[in-house]
This record gives C-alpha cells, sequence and structure tokens, in this order.
C-alpha cells in the first residue's frame, strides 16, 4: 500500500537541514518522505514564502500550501510532521486532529510542546481521536543507541551503577534529545534529583527563553546520573554519554560516531599483578550508522498496519518535559527534591 504524508513548516529539521554538505546521514523530514518507497510526500505547507523557492527547486513536484488546513481538506494524508516552532504545536494538533481528514499518524518534531502540561495534553487528544502519535527523539531509531540499550537491559557489562551526559546549552531544544537517551538509559523512575539552571548564557529561541541547566539524581533502580546540558555559545556542541557498570564501561563520544565497550581484565596488568583493568572488549562489536530518520518513518508506517506504538512517541516525551521540570522546581527551591511530586 501506498501512503500519503504532508510536512507543515520547512525550517531547519522540515527542509534545510540536509542541505549542509557536512551531514551524511538523512536529518530532515522531507528527504525521509523521499526516501521511502512506500509513502509519497504529497504536499507541504509554510508561511514564510522565502523559503519556498528552495524547496520548490529541489522538490518540484510536491505541492505546496501556505494554509496546512488547506492543505489538508484537499488532500488525504495519512502522516503528517509538524515541523514548526514548539510554541505552534499545540493548536496546531488541536486543529488538524478535529478536522474531517485528519491524519493516521502525526510525527510532531521535539519538544512536542512548551512543557509538561503542553504535552500532556497533546498526548489525550491523539488518544481521543486514534491518532498514532510520533515525537523525533530520532536516535530511539538508531541501531547504535538501541543496541547500547540492549546490553544494559542483558546486563552483558554486569549492572549498571551510573550514567553521566554532557550536552551543549537549551534544556528543551538542544539538551532534550541527550535527556530522553540518559532516561532510557537509566530508566525514567526516579527517587531523587538536584538540578540548577545556567545563569551565564541563556539561549533565546523563537522568542522564548530556553535555559541550560545540570542534574544529579537517583534513579529508583539504584543507578545514580549525572546531566550536564549547558554551553557559552550556541554553536559549541556536545553529545556523550558515559556509562559505568560492575564489571565495565561503555564510552559515546561525538554523537555516537566513536563507541568504545570496556570489560575489566587482567590480560594487561599495568597497575600491577593482582588487578583487572579496563580493556577494551574485542567480544562486542557495535553497530554501523544507521539511516534512523528513513528507520522511524518505517516504523510509523508499521505502526498504521499493525496497531503498535512507535519506538518514541508521547510519552517518553512526556518523561523529558518533566524532567526539564523537576531542574527547574530543584532550582527554585534551591534543594534536592523528591521525583514523585514533581508531577503525580
Amino acid at each position: 500500500m501506498k501512503y500519503k504524508a504532508a510536512i507543515i513548516g520547512l525550517g531547519q529539521i522540515g527542509f534545510k537541514i540536509d542541505l549542509d554538505p557536512f551531514r551524511k546521514i538523512i536529518w530532515s523530514h522531507a528527504k525521509a518522505y523521499d526516501h521511502i518507497k512506500n509513502i509519497k510526500l504529497i504536499g507541504v505547507s509554510e508561511i514564510d514564502k522565502k523559503k519556498i523557492p528552495t524547496f520548490a527547486k529541489y522538490y518540484p513536484k510536491v505541492k505546496i500550501y501556505e494554509d496546512y488546513l488547506d492543505l489538508l481538506n484537499k488532500n488525504k494524508i495519512d502522516v503528517v510532521s509538524i515541523c514548526t516552532p514548539t510554541k505552534t504545536h499545540l493548536n496546531i494538533i488541536k486543529t488538524i486532529i478535529k478536522c474531517s481528514s485528519k491524519p493516521k499518524v502525526i510525527f510532531c518534531e521535539k519538544p512536542m510542546g512548551r512543557n509538561f502540561k503542553e504535552c500532556k495534553e497533546i498526548i489525550s487528544l491523539c488518544n481521543e481521536y486514534n491518532v498514532v502519535l510520533g515525537t523525533n527523539y530520532m536516535r530511539r531509531w538508531d541501531d547504535r543507541f538501541i543496541q547500547i540499550n540492549k546490553l544494559i537491559k542483558e546486563e552483558k557489562l554486569g549492572s549498571l551503577q551510573s550514567i553521566s551526559a554532557y550536552g551543549a546549552s537549551a534544556l528543551l531544544t538542544s539538551t532534550s534529545h541527550l535527556i530522553d537517551l540518559f532516561l532510557m538509559y537509566g530508566g525514567s523512575n526516579i527517587d531523587w534529583l538536584v538540578g540548577e539552571l545556567q545563569q551565564d548564557y541563556i539561549r533565546e529561541i523563537h522568542g522564548e527563553k530556553d535555559y541550560g541547566g545540570y542534574a544529579f539524581i537517583k534513579f529508583t533502580n539504584g543507578v545514580y546520573g549525572y546531566l550536564k546540558g549547558t554551553s557559552i555559545d550556541s554553536s559549541f556542541y556536545m553529545f556523550e554519554i558515559d556509562l559505568l557498570f560492575s564489571k565495565g564501561r561503555i564510552t559515546i563520544a561525538d554523537d555516537g560516531r566513536e563507541i568504545n565497550i570496556w570489560k575489566f581484565s587482567d590480560s594487561e596488568n599495568r597497575s600491577g599483578s593482582g588487578y583487572k583493568t579496563l580493556v577494551e572488549s574485542n567480544e562486542i562489536k557495535t553497530d554501523p550508522e544507521n539511516e534512523r530518520m528513513l528507520a522511524a518513518i518505517e516504523n510509523l508506517i508499521e505502526c498504521i498496519e499493525n496497531n503498535i506504538t512507535p519506538s518514541s512517541d508521547g510519552l517518553n516525551a512526556l518523561e523529558v518535559h518533566k524532567f526539564i521540570e523537576g531542574i527547574k522546581i530543584s532550582n527554585k527551591l534551591n534543594k534536592k527534591i523528591i521525583y514523585k511530586n514533581v508531577y503525580n
């Protein structure tokens, strides 16, 4: 079966990001739809007329609309991507979900809403109107990060002891990808959190402040976590994770392009006889980088056909918002908070 797709918003993640020659895999919704055989990009909506000529140059057969409702009412769309500024997501979803030609799937860019309340309302609307909701925390479709999650669950390196994660400033728009993995690896159930917002540099995105921040937490399963989501310039990018286990270690550097797996071994006694030190493992091979945006679209199609939940849905997006809210509350109260009290 051939499915029809549409995109609302032709900004960076909707289209422009793949014009960057330094990006080697597909990042944008437009290019992802263009590379899947059983889905066709029928139309797009964009209110900024300056962006239209460039898109038309690359996708001359795709119809362009100024009004997204016009796009949906004139075409039967199965999957719609929402790639507009975060503050518009809730109102757009409220509108399209109630129209007679509502889509089967909404693929929403992160952050899904401006806060926990908006995110929860979006989930409720999609449940009420029986629409599949996917959120673009793209690393949940990335084979490398999926493999690491499997290694954690199977305790291939023993039990997980701690997670340290290092990202750039802006908790919602930049660090949220890192937080999503942080919670996936540690488990979203948290006992307590100590957080502080960055004050020396605050990013402003689409007219709204997005603070960086720090957090130290204890997961309910006993794992400890440290998150640093700060930088002094929006161009200073970092995405790294250090996982310490009872019998080894995994380091993720350069946004997953460099993954090292270590095990305690006495094969190299550099610290003296009788000690076991961390040595790179030859037993566990890391998966190569895959086209995660293509995997995301294929997963969304599978959700239509088999009535399943996307690998990244509204619930993990909600947990990201809850975590960021926890940092803000701890910062405001200047103390450790019991996490279950953030939102019941």
